[in-house]
């Protein structure tokens, strides 16, 4: 599921980044950058508190990313957004237990506020390499990670100061998560802030000045309905695995520039858990049904939502009775969605699904 959901991601970012064309007149801006990290790990759980004593990670990224400064690039989401890709190294400075990853990021990034002085806020995702991993035998106190393949998601907020046409420097302030999702335990995954500090260089840049911000359609309800799809496995102890299928419905209301407030209902059929129920004495019913009040973030073709859920109906151990689910989605139509949503408990990732929707 991580692979399906990484090339989803790719295909969605990599599309909007470099493959849209634009009107006669387009203006296409191309970044280049470098950046160094520097931060800490979130001691979310007791057990990893000993694994990440004295530790600062740090890291190396560099990237490339494209803007399309057009009326119609501005029209979707009233700002101008660089999108592109981020190839980011990460030594966690335990190198016996936690190694090192290897990641590759898509990302979109609207601006905020630009003048001399530029913001933006970053949203990226992709695939995580670890060196790393959790062994019974030979690594049994990493329990951050299990599969040497795990996805990450980052939050960014970027700062930038142009001293010159072409060159700038930035500083950030990110938000890292690294998961396999919940495919293979144990699984606590690991959350990094860091601060970085780079360089810019852009080809084609031009002074970005705000256009007139479009309000037809800015408040109006939107309705949504549509499936999901995972694989769970049945128990620890081996890698059978059955289907999660998924059905959603709800609505959301678009306000300010990005931002929509909504809610959803979500019913689920696991047979991994009717399956568990054939080797259990207790009961496990494989029907869960689930309300979520979500808030999107809207930019462009993207919609990222962060949601917290509650169960309605559910038969099944889980460590807490909420829970929270991330959904990236990409419009390709005017009203079909494409993407993925990760599902938490708390800091402990359970599922991560692919799905579609449609608006109307």
């Amino acid at each position: 599921m991580k692979v399906y959901a990484f090339l989803f991601s790719i295909f969605f970012f990599v599309g909007e980044a470099f493959g849209q064309k634009g009107l006669t007149g387009d203006s296409t801006i191309l970044y280049l950058g470098g950046q160094a990290h520097y931060g800490f790990i979130i001691a979310h759980r007791s057990a990893i508190r000993p694994l990440i004593k004295d530790t600062n990670p740090w890291g190396l990224s560099v990237e490339m990313s494209r803007l399309r400064y057009t009326q119609s690039a501005w029209n979707a989401c009233n700002c101008y957004s660089q999108n592109g890709l981020s190839l980011m190294y990460f030594n966690f400075d335990n190198p016996e237990v936690l190694g090192s990853s290897v990641n590759l990021v898509a990302f979109a990034e609207p601006n905020l506020a630009f003048k001399t002085f530029n913001v933006s806020l970053r949203a990226g995702l992709g695939l995580s390499y670890l060196t790393k991993v959790y062994h019974w035998e030979s690594n049994p106190e990493n329990v951050f990670f299990s599969n040497p393949l795990s996805g990450i998601l980052l939050l960014q907020l970027t700062g930038r100061v142009w001293l010159s046409e072409s060159l700038g420097i930035r500083l950030s302030a990110a938000y890292h998560h690294i998961s396999n999702g919940g495919s293979q335990q144990p699984n606590l995954g690991m959350n990094f802030p860091t601060v970085g500090i780079g360089a810019e260089y852009s080809i084609g840049r031009v002074r970005l000045v705000p256009r007139g911000k479009r309000h037809s359609s800015t408040n109006n309800l939107q309705y949504n309905a549509g499936l999901f799809f995972t694989t769970r496995k049945v128990s620890n102890d081996d890698d059978e695995r059955k289907a999660v299928l998924g059905f959603s419905s709800g609505f959301f209301r678009p306000f300010a520039r990005m931002h929509g407030i909504g809610a959803d209902i979500e019913m689920s059929i696991d047979w991994s858990l009717k399956e568990r129920n054939k080797q259990s004495a207790e009961y496990i019913d494989h029907y869960i049904v689930s309300g979520l009040v979500r808030h999107h973030f809207l930019f462009g073709r993207f919609d990222f939502s962060q949601a917290i859920g509650f169960y309605l109906y559910k038969k099944y151990p889980t460590p807490n009775s909420i829970f929270q689910r991330y959904i990236l989605e990409y419009r390709i139509t005017k009203n079909l969605q494409l993407g993925f949503s990760l599902k938490a408990h708390l800091a402990v990732a359970e599922q991560m699904d692919v799905r579609a929707s449609y608006l109307f």
